[in-house]
């Protein structure tokens, strides 16, 4: 650990605004409070680092202190920095205690990405089931995924209109079951749905096969508002109402709508009313396995 070349930021430094600087390594920086090279600190001298270092003094630095001095010992100053617990930006029990996941999903903000299946460029690069999987790890929950026809009825993933190259629609549904589970955040899947009809049959087939119990399949009459507490660990799915056959429409938990008064977009705008007889007549049809 250390802080860029340059001049020191440590206000204790005593070469801070020496022409030369110094590397500010974070031993350098520490030790003036510290009792030893060990590093170990006491009260009086973490009192010090807090109001020289970081400006913190009065009864939220007491607080802080003596909240990990309870039992007459403070672990060594650098350890203590590097304690999440500690240094926190979110009190996380009072987070729990709050118990945030009863709110509506238009209450969170959600780490989404664009062309999410893409492992480079937007022009040659390959659609890779490994991309999707890295985007997951990294923490996104709202995917994207531009489906088209592909060889004898199978839908497939690419950029549409480029050179990439694809990859099959299922392996890209099977990669999502490792990142969901009972206390994950709800991953939505957003659909450039450019298929015809029996492709879209096919990804209705495919959800509902590979996910099973992990594909939120929304009531035709139920809530328009969605939880996260209701739809946590499941996959939702996200496309056009306008272009969906009924099977794959009976699974779209999110309609990708034009907000009103936009000009671009492309995107069907649809009433609530709307939306959900279209929802109902889906659901109907594909009971009845009418096309």
């Amino acid at each position: 650990l250390a802080l860029p070349m340059g001049k020191c930021q440590s206000r204790s430094c005593p070469r801070r605004s020496s022409s030369s600087g110094c590397a500010g390594s974070l031993p350098e920086i520490l030790r003036p409070y510290t009792a030893d090279t060990e590093l170990r600190v006491d009260v009086e001298g973490l009192r010090q680092f807090l109001k020289l270092e970081q400006g913190e003094d009065g009864e939220r630095a007491e607080a802080w202190i003596a909240e990990r001095s309870s039992d007459g010992a403070l672990p060594r100053l650098d350890l203590l920095l590097l304690d999440e617990a500690a240094n926190a930006i979110l009190d996380a029990q009072a987070a729990a205690r709050e118990d945030p996941r009863d709110r509506a999903l238009s209450d969170y903000f959600i780490s989404a990405s664009h062309n999410t299946y893409l492992s480079g460029n937007q022009l040659t690069s390959s659609a890779s089931v490994e991309a999707l999987s890295h985007a997951l790890r990294m923490g996104v929950r709202v995917i994207e995924l531009d489906v088209s026809d592909g060889a004898k009825g199978s839908p497939i993933v690419k950029h549409g209109g480029t050179m990439t190259r694809p990859v099959l629609f299922s392996d890209c549904v099977a990669a999502l079951l490792e990142h969901v589970h009972e206390e994950t955040a709800p991953l939505i899947v957003t659909l450039g749905n450019g298929c015809g009809p029996e492709a879209q049959r096919e990804i209705a087939r495919s959800l509902r096969g590979i996910l099973g119990e992990r594909l939120f399949v929304p009531p035709p009459d139920g809530p328009s508002e969605l939880t996260f507490e209701a739809v946590a660990g499941r996959v939702l799915v996200r496309d056009k109402p306008s272009r969906c056959v009924p099977e794959l429409l009976a699974l779209v938990s999110i309609a990708n709508v034009r907000i009103a008064g936009t000009q671009k977009g492309g995107s069907s705008r649809v009433p609530e009313d709307g939306w959900r007889k279209a929802r109902l007549a889906a659901a109907a049809a594909a009971a009845a396995g009418r096309p």
